[in-house]
């Protein structure tokens, strides 16, 4: 089963090392997937601390910014940094004393997109889980060269979501919200298309 770590120690500095492995890739039309279902449960997990609200807040200003760099090419995009959504945040494949670990488990099914489940240390700070779903971002940017276009009609689309439908802090929005936002992309890029016709 294909499963991504994500840890975190305890060393205090400019940038905060966060560690993403993945044993077993996973195709890359299915990175989004994984990261919307991630996105929805740890902002639930959070609902009730600042660091949703945070968490929001950085997600949002990035997508919206970023749509005046789409025409842009990956390579150029790299050069000016504009895949980078957190200065404060370094993503590393390894960290020594790893101290919380949290693990997302991608179950594949035929004929359907993948089972997402995800585990987090009992321990886990808001901080931390805040944290760790910007540097996942990071992975599938660095790794992804079409995941930058999904990323920002993603967040924008579940941001509507908890806006107008169900609160991040609603229990039924961890899988609701992901949906809603393959439902508003896949309508989107349709009309694309149909506008190249």
């Amino acid at each position: 089963m294909p499963t991504i770590s994500i840890g975190f120690n305890d060393t205090v500095q400019l940038q905060k090392n966060i560690m993403i492995s993945m044993e077993t890739p996973i195709q890359e039309n299915e990175h989004i997937w994984v990261w919307d279902h991630y996105f929805a449960y740890v902002l639930n997990l959070i609902s009730e601390n600042d660091e949703s609200i945070e968490l929001m807040d950085t997600l949002t200003n990035w997508s919206q910014s970023f749509a005046n760099n789409m025409a842009l090419s990956f390579e150029e995009l790299s050069k000016n940094n504009s895949l980078e959504l957190s200065q404060n945040i370094q993503v590393v494949s390894d960290i020594e004393d790893c101290k919380q670990l949290y693990f997302i488990e991608i179950s594949p099914q035929e004929g359907y997109w993948p089972n997402v489940h995800i585990k987090s240390s009992e321990d886990a700070t808001p901080e931390n889980l805040r944290d760790s779903v910007i540097a996942l971002a990071e992975f599938f940017l660095i790794h992804n060269q079409h995941f930058y276009r999904e990323l920002p009609l993603h967040m924008l689309a579940m941001r509507k979501f908890y806006r107008d439908e169900l609160p991040y802090s609603d229990e039924t929005s961890i899988k609701q919200a992901p949906a809603f936002a393959f439902d508003t992309a896949f309508n989107f890029f349709q009309s694309l298309e149909q506008a190249k016709q």
